[in-house]
Protein backbone atom coordinates (compact mmCIF):
# COMPACT_ATOMS: atom_id res chain seq x y z
CA UNK A 1 0.00 0.00 0.00
CA UNK A 2 1.01 3.15 -0.66
CA UNK A 3 1.75 6.28 2.00
CA UNK A 4 -1.23 8.03 0.19
CA UNK A 5 -3.66 5.07 0.11
CA UNK A 6 -2.60 4.85 4.13
CA UNK A 7 -3.33 8.61 4.70
CA UNK A 8 -6.42 8.23 3.43
CA UNK A 9 -7.81 5.50 5.12
CA UNK A 10 -6.35 7.18 8.36
CA UNK A 11 -8.25 9.62 7.22
CA UNK A 12 -11.50 8.37 6.79
CA UNK A 13 -11.30 5.85 9.56
CA UNK A 14 -10.67 8.95 11.43
CA UNK A 15 -13.52 11.41 9.87
CA UNK A 16 -16.18 8.00 10.07
CA UNK A 17 -14.49 7.94 14.57
CA UNK A 18 -15.68 11.60 14.62
CA UNK A 19 -18.63 11.29 13.04
CA UNK A 20 -19.71 8.54 15.44
CA UNK A 21 -18.84 9.92 18.20
CA UNK A 22 -20.86 13.37 17.27
CA UNK A 23 -24.10 11.42 16.45
CA UNK A 24 -23.39 10.00 19.72
CA UNK A 25 -23.18 13.11 21.64
CA UNK A 26 -25.77 14.81 19.95
CA UNK A 27 -28.41 11.37 20.95
CA UNK A 28 -27.70 12.40 24.41
CA UNK A 29 -28.32 15.90 24.72
CA UNK A 30 -31.93 16.87 25.48
CA UNK A 31 -32.62 17.78 21.55
CA UNK A 32 -31.16 14.21 20.41
CA UNK A 33 -32.91 12.09 23.29
CA UNK A 34 -36.11 14.31 21.72
CA UNK A 35 -35.46 12.89 18.30
CA UNK A 36 -34.59 9.46 19.34
CA UNK A 37 -38.28 9.34 20.68
CA UNK A 38 -39.90 11.16 17.80
CA UNK A 39 -38.24 8.60 15.69
CA UNK A 40 -39.40 6.12 18.17
CA UNK A 41 -43.11 7.28 18.07
CA UNK A 42 -43.14 7.74 14.21
CA UNK A 43 -42.08 4.21 13.77
CA UNK A 44 -44.79 2.74 16.22
CA UNK A 45 -47.52 4.98 14.65
CA UNK A 46 -46.02 3.64 11.39
CA UNK A 47 -46.32 0.04 12.25
CA UNK A 48 -49.72 0.39 13.35
CA UNK A 49 -51.01 2.28 10.17
CA UNK A 50 -49.08 -1.15 8.34
CA UNK A 51 -51.13 -3.45 10.67
CA UNK A 52 -54.77 -1.61 9.86
CA UNK A 53 -54.37 -1.05 6.25
CA UNK A 54 -53.07 -5.11 6.16
CA UNK A 55 -56.57 -6.02 8.53
CA UNK A 56 -58.63 -3.74 5.80
CA UNK A 57 -56.90 -5.80 2.84
CA UNK A 58 -57.25 -9.00 4.41
CA UNK A 59 -60.92 -8.58 5.28
CA UNK A 60 -61.71 -7.59 1.60
CA UNK A 61 -60.03 -10.84 0.48
CA UNK A 62 -62.13 -12.71 2.73
CA UNK A 63 -65.05 -11.06 1.53
CA UNK A 64 -64.44 -11.48 -2.13
CA UNK A 65 -63.54 -14.84 -1.49
CA UNK A 66 -67.24 -15.66 -0.05
CA UNK A 67 -68.48 -13.76 -2.80
CA UNK A 68 -66.72 -16.15 -5.18
CA UNK A 69 -66.96 -18.86 -3.42
CA UNK A 70 -71.42 -18.23 -3.56
CA UNK A 71 -71.47 -17.39 -6.84
CA UNK A 72 -69.36 -20.77 -7.47
CA UNK A 73 -71.84 -22.51 -5.49
CA UNK A 74 -74.65 -20.98 -7.22
CA UNK A 75 -73.69 -21.82 -10.74
CA UNK A 76 -72.81 -25.10 -9.56
CA UNK A 77 -76.40 -25.73 -8.23
CA UNK A 78 -77.89 -24.04 -11.54
CA UNK A 79 -76.08 -26.43 -13.05
CA UNK A 80 -77.16 -29.34 -11.21
CA UNK A 81 -80.67 -28.56 -11.41
CA UNK A 82 -80.42 -28.25 -15.55
CA UNK A 83 -78.88 -31.64 -15.40
CA UNK A 84 -81.55 -32.88 -13.68
CA UNK A 85 -84.31 -31.66 -15.55
CA UNK A 86 -82.39 -32.50 -18.60
CA UNK A 87 -82.02 -36.05 -17.47
CA UNK A 88 -86.00 -36.22 -16.45
CA UNK A 89 -86.83 -34.87 -19.74
CA UNK A 90 -84.77 -37.78 -21.43
CA UNK A 91 -86.10 -39.89 -18.95
CA UNK A 92 -89.66 -39.34 -19.98
CA UNK A 93 -88.97 -39.24 -24.17
CA UNK A 94 -87.46 -43.17 -23.79
CA UNK A 95 -90.91 -43.75 -21.43
CA UNK A 96 -92.57 -42.54 -24.48
CA UNK A 97 -91.14 -44.18 -27.50
CA UNK A 98 -90.25 -47.40 -25.41
CA UNK A 99 -94.70 -47.64 -25.02
CA UNK A 100 -94.90 -46.54 -28.43
CA UNK A 101 -92.01 -49.13 -29.68
CA UNK A 102 -94.18 -51.96 -26.99
CA UNK A 103 -97.58 -50.57 -28.87
CA UNK A 104 -96.05 -51.23 -32.01
CA UNK A 105 -94.93 -54.84 -31.17
CA UNK A 106 -98.10 -55.74 -29.57
CA UNK A 107 -100.23 -54.88 -32.95
CA UNK A 108 -97.27 -56.28 -34.91
CA UNK A 109 -98.15 -59.90 -32.42
CA UNK A 110 -102.06 -59.38 -33.10
CA UNK A 111 -101.69 -58.89 -37.00
CA UNK A 112 -99.27 -62.33 -37.10
CA UNK A 113 -101.73 -64.08 -34.72
CA UNK A 114 -104.53 -63.10 -36.48
CA UNK A 115 -102.93 -64.03 -40.29
CA UNK A 116 -101.69 -67.35 -39.43
CA UNK A 117 -105.20 -68.18 -38.11
CA UNK A 118 -107.00 -67.22 -41.00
Amino acid sequence: MSKSNKANNTLLLLTGAIAGAAAAYYLNTPKGKQLRSDVYNRTIETKNEISQKAQVLADEVKDKSKEVLSKASDSVTELQEKFNNSTSQLKETAESKLSSFQKGVLKAKETLTNNVQN
